[in-house]
């Protein structure tokens, strides 16, 4: 398996990747809000915005502490040879962000891409209905 981990590709890939991946998880977020008679538009906005915000700001810089050593969570994106292999067979690379970038400042923007510009429609963000 190949690791690529360095800024320039981390700029100029992985950010984007990440940043849909943001997107598709505000959609979730979202659709369980509503799911729970959360309907105000604004409130379900909001409510993104927070979680995504902190939880964007763990990921750039929170760690976990286990027997003396440091942990960090990370983000990173498997390519597979095809969508038939997803999963089953091993990852040919490990797209792996570095420090270029922080999660957390693309944050809100990310949330008001959806609510705002995309009109809660994930549609031009090629994925699967998981």
């Amino acid at each position: 398996m190949e690791v690529i981990h360095n800024d320039d590709h981390t700029i100029h890939f992985v950010e984007e990747v990440l940043i849909n991946f943001v997107i598709l998880q505000v959609e979730n977020l979202n659709l369980v809000l509503k799911e729970n008679g959360i309907t105000e538009k604004g409130i379900r906005q909001k409510i993104c915005e927070k979680f995504f915000f902190e939880f964007s700001e763990s990921i750039d810089s929170c760690y976990l502490r286990k027997e003396e050593k440091l942990f960090s969570p990370v983000i990173c994106f498997g390519e597979f040879q095809n969508k038939e292999s997803l999963l089953v067979d091993e990852i040919n690379k490990l797209h792996v962000p570095t420090k270029a970038i922080s999660l957390h400042e693309s944050a809100l923007g990310n949330s008001d891409w959806y609510f705002e510009e995309a009109n809660e429609d994930t549609s031009e963000i090629s994925h699967c209905d998981c």
